[in-house]
């Protein structure tokens, strides 16, 4: 496992689908995403900027160079917004109520356990 070094590569998956990747490095600013969970859509789960759809589930993303977190969310906890940042493989963010999973991934040199 690695320890808490920085990845590069952010993978955001929504009930089992990739919806989309992207390189902490080549962000300049922030960008907003909103992931939409539909049930009732066939085309469901999709990144969507504007408007929510009403009765769909969503999380709104934010990911900067400095890395991903989730802002805003209809789950009812909304134990995924207090989850912060994260820029580690080692620290993913998780929505279960929205089945929703965004990782981190890179080159660690760093290892906290060796297994022979």
């Amino acid at each position: 496992m690695p320890k808490n070094g920085k990845g590069e590569k952010v993978e955001i998956v929504s009930n089992g689908v990739c919806v989309w990747t992207g390189n902490l490095s080549g962000i300049n600013g922030e960008i907003l995403l909103t992931v939409i969970n539909d049930p009732a859509d066939e085309n469901s789960p999709y990144i969507l900027e504007g408007n929510i759809p009403s009765g769909s589930h969503y999380n709104v993303i934010r990911i900067t160079s400095e890395g991903a977190c989730i802002v805003d969310s209809d789950c009812a906890t909304h134990i995924c917004i207090h989850e912060g940042i994260t820029d580690s493989p080692a620290k993913p963010l998780v929505c279960l109520p929205n089945k929703l999973l965004i990782t981190v991934s890179g080159e660690s040199s760093d290892t906290d356990a060796i297994t022979y």
